[in-house]
């Protein structure tokens, strides 16, 4: 009776290496030069991956949104701040002594929205906030009443909890006495744009404070209501991969 053996099975990496022989010379190449650039790039990032993550972080969005549904856990300021926020319902607070955002304190550049309704005096608003005593201020506030109020742009400086200079600008915009007004802060560098309504109302400059959280407040006995707050920078496509990339190390909402 005549036996027949199989013949002894290849080695697996020798399937590999006939496959591999196998392949055109162009796709041999390409691959070639893929594993060669993902190990150049797992080098480098071994070498260099702090000041790498330093980079993407610099360059990584920012989007910071408050509706309040979960309370004043966000903020902070003076012991009995808290005491003068009201919740109403819906979906709005009653602002009162300066609170600040927590999440936003490390911020440097970015851009502020908020809506909000003016009590009979006005609505305050902080940014670059260094802590409760240092920072820029601004006030919508109402000059003349009426169904149509005349209203004024009122900014500050205040270091050391004093205020080193006031100006008081014109807002062209016409806002209804009983409606929510949507505002708009670019700040970038030491240029600070304002827009009431999406009208252009306000640009100014300094350079005394390079970071710092925003923040709002209202005068005592006043109504003003807050119904949410965005910061964002660098919102686009970039910025959210260098995101992904590199979560951000800040403080979270």
């Amino acid at each position: 009776m005549v036996r027949f053996e199989l013949p002894p099975a290849l080695p697996v990496w020798l399937h590999f290496v006939n496959l591999w022989r196998g392949l055109p010379a162009l796709l041999r190449a390409t691959v070639a030069l893929g594993t060669l650039f993902v190990g150049l790039a797992l080098l480098i990032w071994a070498a260099a991956g702090d000041a790498i993550g330093a980079q993407l972080e610099r360059r990584a969005a920012i989007r910071l949104e408050e509706n309040f549904q979960r309370g004043f856990g966000s903020w902070f300021g003076q012991p009995d701040w808290m005491g003068s926020w009201n919740r109403n319902s819906p979906g709005s607070v009653e602002v009162g002594r300066l609170a600040l955002w927590r999440p936003t304190r490390r911020l440097a550049d970015y851009q502020l929205e908020f809506l909000g309704q003016m009590g009979s005096k006005g609505l305050g608003w902080v940014f670059r906030a260094a802590d409760l005593e240092n920072y820029y201020a601004m006030r919508l506030t109402v000059v003349k009443p009426g169904p149509l109020p005349s209203l004024a742009l009122v900014r500050t400086t205040v270091v050391a909890g004093k205020e080193q200079q006031r100006v008081q600008v014109p807002v062209r915009a016409r806002i209804s006495h009983d409606s929510p007004v949507r505002v708009r802060m670019l700040v970038r560098n030491d240029g600070f744009t304002t827009w009431i309504a999406d009208q252009l109302a306000d640009y100014w400059r300094d350079d005394r404070f390079r970071e710092g959280a925003v923040g709002f407040f209202a005068e005592p006995g006043d109504r003003a209501q807050l119904y949410w707050v965005r910061v964002t920078h660098q919102d686009d496509f970039l910025g959210k991969l260098c995101a992904y990339l590199a979560p951000s190390q800040r403080e979270g909402n």
